[in-house]
């Protein structure tokens, strides 16, 4: 292991991090990054370019709402560049209307993105949708890596329309 200090922030790497070692106690482990199996590609969600697909990889967590990581492509070595949060409408009726603001209501979302669950049956696919048609969500971009490269400036949320 070791540890630097880059721009003024603690690096610390292992050989676990940079090779992808992992030993049999760490995967025996579950960690938070297990179980991100729902796979949904979806247009809109980028300023830069309204085509480009966002490849979502969703799970349900605590509290009766899902977290999706939001990635450039499905390639293995895709960068991440956003998340969404998804929650029912009694969890968005208690958010203030400054708060509601920033997220979309899937109902009317979901039709206007060209949504593919490439992992998905149709019908599979057609019960993800049923569960998450009257659901809101809340999509921030790290950075649009359709105009930039590495992700630099302050986040945004992006919101379909």
């Amino acid at each position: 292991m070791f540890v630097a200090c880059v721009a003024g922030a603690l690096v610390i790497a292992t050989a676990a991090f940079t090779t992808g070692y992992s030993t049999a106690a760490q995967a025996a482990k579950a960690y938070p990054n297990v179980g991100w199996t729902i796979h949904i590609d979806a247009q809109r969600h980028f300023p830069g370019n309204k085509q480009v697909y966002a490849h979502h990889f969703c799970r349900g967590v605590r509290g009766g709402w899902t977290e999706c990581q939001l990635y450039e492509s499905d390639d293995a070595n895709a960068r991440m560049v956003g998340a969404e949060f998804i929650v029912s409408p009694a969890i968005y009726k208690t958010f203030s209307k400054a708060e509601q603001a920033s997220w979309h209501w899937h109902k009317v979302e979901l039709p206007k993105v060209n949504g593919k669950m490439p992992d998905m049956t149709k019908a599979e696919a057609a019960k993800v949708v049923k569960q998450i048609t009257d659901t809101y969500g809340k999509v921030i971009l790290f950075y649009d890596p359709t105009k930039q490269d590495v992700p630099t400036g302050s986040p945004l949320i992006s919101i379909v329309n």
